[in-house]
């Protein structure tokens, strides 16, 4: 694993990072068959020296996350006859707690505050994330960057604390160069602002021009 490195930020390259962060994005759980596909193109694009870093969103990407966020908003809507279907998560993914948690109440009319949500979902989901899976096929494309000397960093908008309890039994995460998550200083706004995929590449010193990012956010 190579050491992290400080590097000057670009602002003027905001806008490049934000278009190829669209390259590969996809609404929902990334199947294995698509991810073995992803593993060859990647193997091939690098062979020709087209990619020199890697970014990756986590939850619902390289972990089996989403499950544990939708059963855990379930649990708590249904409880006002409300239902939680992609309808209104597609809006949700990737944004910050407060965030989605606003639009969520908004959205169905929850008699409940954005504070007392966010409390009761951290007790739910906690004993689900502390055995989720890793996504097929994402454990060995890392794996294969990695052996390869490409440098790649996480881009989660988790925080710290519940990237940890996610991540406890997955030890391949340390082959990640560089983890930022969503309450890192420097992350300002979150997605689908590019603030935290411009902190994880400047933190690996990845340029746009030959930077994949995989994200599985529609926003």
């Amino acid at each position: 694993m190579q050491p992290q490195r400080t590097f000057r930020r670009h602002p003027e390259r905001e806008p490049r990072l934000r278009a190829l962060t669209s390259r590969i994005s996809f609404a929902g759980r990334i199947e294995a068959a698509v991810f073995l596909s992803l593993f060859a193109k990647v193997a091939k694009m690098q062979a020709k020296q087209s990619i020199s870093h890697v970014l990756f969103d986590m939850d619902g990407l390289l972990l089996d996350t989403e499950i544990v966020y939708t059963r855990a908003t379930q649990q708590i809507v249904g409880r006002f006859g409300k239902v939680f279907d992609w309808s209104v998560k597609s809006n949700m993914i990737g944004r910050p707690a407060v965030d989605s948690a606003q639009y969520l109440i908004d959205t169905l009319a929850l008699p409940i505050s954005v504070e007392d949500y966010l409390a009761e979902r951290e007790g739910l989901m906690r004993a689900g994330f502390s055995s989720c899976d890793p996504l097929p096929g994402a454990k060995k494309l890392v794996s294969h960057l990695s052996a390869h000397a490409i440098p790649i960093a996480v881009a989660t908008s988790s925080n710290r604390d519940l990237f940890e309890v996610k991540t406890q039994n997955h030890a391949w995460f340390a082959l990640f160069d560089a983890i930022v998550t969503g309450d890192e200083p420097d992350v300002k706004r979150g997605k689908p602002a590019p603030d935290i995929f411009l902190s994880a590449a400047q933190r690996i010193g990845a340029p746009p021009e030959t930077t994949l990012v995989f994200e599985d956010a529609p926003s």
